[in-house]
């Protein structure tokens, strides 16, 4: 771009103006942020990268923020981050832009990309007794699982049905200590149970699977 620089009113040493060519630098392209996993304390974000820039900026906050932060990425061909140290079962929202710097340190940024939403996983839950009467099976967990919101209590015929996905779901309840719906033949049962954040919509965000507990029922 041609620009005319004018000398300042009153200037005693320069009193005309010149014509001089200055660079334009043009905002980088956007790109998109996706989350890619999840842990108890972490949320893995990863993007695509953007032809020509130099960086990324990511804003984010927890859902209990009125304020966002943000992570400076130095290099345009780093295209993930992790961030650690969250709280189990919290929802965090995130959105980023690409930028580049002018020659007087100034960032030229994108386009906001959509903003994401990553949830932690709560921390898994701890059965303390697995109890039969009359054909009910009662479970009582230790106490309230960081992050959980609600409780999947489950039953298999065999310790292994939890990580074979051959189990079924005895209640869904809020509460640590509940009796299992079904009515049982005598026999032997495991539970287990799996914490859970809902999200809504049919979505829920699973801590891992408590320890197994073996009950007879008589």
């Amino acid at each position: 771009e041609t620009v005319t620089v004018t000398a300042a009113y009153g200037s005693k040493y320069y009193t005309g103006s010149q014509t001089v060519d200055r660079d334009i630098i043009a905002a980088p392209g956007n790109t998109v942020l996706s989350v890619t996993g999840r842990t108890t304390s972490t949320v893995s974000l990863a993007w695509d990268e953007v032809e020509g820039a130099e960086g990324y900026t990511i804003w984010f906050r927890s859902e209990y923020d009125t304020e966002m932060s943000r992570k400076i990425i130095r290099g345009g061909d780093i295209t993930s981050w992790t961030q650690t140290g969250l709280q189990p079962g919290t929802k965090y929202f995130y959105a980023m832009r690409a930028w580049v710097q002018d020659d007087e340190g100034n960032y030229i940024f994108s386009d906001v990309s959509p903003t994401q939403r990553g949830t932690t996983k709560p921390l898994a839950a701890r059965i303390i007794s697995a109890t039969a009467t009359d054909g009910r099976i009662k479970i009582r967990l230790a106490g309230e699982a960081e992050g959980a919101e609600r409780y999947s209590m489950c039953y298999g015929d065999s310790r292994t049905s939890f990580a074979d996905n051959d189990f079924s779901v005895g209640i869904r309840t809020q509460y640590t200590t509940r009796t299992l719906t079904p009515t049982f033949e005598p026999g032997t049962y495991y539970v287990c149970v799996k914490s859970y954040r809902d999200l809504g919509n049919n979505k829920r965000v699973y801590g891992a699977w408590s320890n197994t507990f073996r009950v007879v029922v008589r």
